[in-house]
């Protein structure tokens, strides 16, 4: 009963660390250090990297691109070499804390603890979470992403098409059927992040990147 209880406590603490790595909001960040304008007070109003992008130009785009996927591949590749190696925890358990992490970095990406719960939509987090589960299902989604993205020039729309194909395409890419419900959850974080854009993109009126160049 007592390991069984210290073994919640490792857990709840490697997720809540998760959450909190999940919040480093690296698009004020960066906006911050080169001390630029604020991407909260233009364009969306969004930190995540394709608002920054318009904001900062394409070199802030693509540092926060690749910070806030960076982030969500090492917490979760971490969580899960920590779950399964560190032998504090049942190898089933393992997978559970991993789909844990998962989900924890995302929400503190959307809801940062640091930054008044105002974050990014976290499709470029779960892109980093998705590579550390698999690499194959992280290229399928990349690639679902990039087809959808030139054949449109709507970034929220190939996001959300991703999306859609990840907790499937997880069905087939990995064994534990954990994961493609943790997927599941993150997909309906990325519908809710994305609200404003679906109403949007319903009325013809979403922003594209038609000329813009991918970012």
């Amino acid at each position: 009963m007592g390991d069984d209880i210290w073994m919640v406590i490792r857990g709840g603490l490697v997720v809540f660390t998760a959450y909190c790595i999940g919040s480093i909001t690296f698009g004020l960040v960066i906006s911050k250090l080169w001390k630029s304008r604020d991407p909260r007070l233009e364009g969306s109003g969004n930190v995540g990297a394709t608002n920054v992008y318009r904001v900062l130009g394409k070199a802030g785009g693509m540092l926060t691109l690749l910070s806030d996927g960076g982030k969500g591949f090492l917490v979760v590749y971490g969580g899960g070499w920590y779950g399964m190696s560190s032998g504090l925890f049942p190898s089933s358990h393992g997978h559970v804390l991993e789909a844990l992490v998962l989900i924890a970095v995302i929400l503190g990406h959307i809801f940062p603890i640091w930054f008044r719960w105002k974050g990014g939509k976290g499709v470029a987090t779960s892109a980093g979470a998705c590579l550390a589960l698999s690499v194959p299902l992280a290229l399928l989604c990349a690639g679902i992403w990039l087809f959808v993205f030139l054949a449109f020039r709507y970034v929220s729309l190939a996001s959300l098409v991703a999306g859609l194909c990840a907790p499937v395409s997880a069905l087939f890419f990995l064994e534990e059927r954990l994961y493609a419900y943790a997927l599941f959850f993150l997909l309906l974080l990325v519908i809710f992040t994305h609200r404003q854009n679906i109403r949007r993109l319903w009325r013809g009126e979403e922003a594209s990147f038609r000329g813009g160049g991918v970012l």
